[in-house]
This record gives structure tokens, sequence and C-alpha cells, in this order.
């Protein structure tokens, strides 16, 4: 078998922890990035779903002031136009 003679690349210790370290942020970065995604996407959800049972609690609010006006003796369209 031949030999293959490569170059050796020393590099000093101090310049390895500047590249671990750098390694390091851009890992932080990404996983803080993901974190952040995520964090927006479940707001927006949120937020989503809160209009929804509001519009829904709204809608359940309506629907028994008419059935209250309907049962003290006023015509639907009265209720309807009032409410």
């Amino acid at each position: 078998m031949k030999k293959i003679d490569e170059p050796e690349f020393i590099v000093s210790s101090e310049e390895l922890k500047r590249n671990q370290e750098k390694s390091y942020e851009r890992e932080y970065y990404l996983k803080q990035e993901k974190q952040d995604k995520i964090v927006t996407i479940t707001i927006i959800v949120l937020a989503i779903l809160m209009l929804i049972l509001t519009g829904y609690a709204l809608s359940k609010q309506y629907s028994k002031g008419l059935e209250m006006c309907i049962s003290g003796g006023n015509s639907e369209s009265f209720c309807r136009a009032n409410l």
C-alpha cells in the first residue's frame, strides 16, 4: 500500500475554541428561531380560537335575548328589530 501524503492542518486551541463558540451560537440562534416560529403559530391559533369562541358566545347571548323578548309577549319582528 502506498501512503498518500496529505498536508496536516494544525489549528491553535484558541481558534478551535472560537470555531466551537461560533458553532454553538449558530445552533442557539437556529433553535431560537424555531422556537419563535412555534410560539408565533401558537399565538395565532389561540387568537383565531378566541375570535371564534367570542362569536359563538355573542350568538348564544343574542338567541337568549330574543327568546326572552318573545316570551315577554312581544312579536318576533319587534324583538329582532330592537336587539
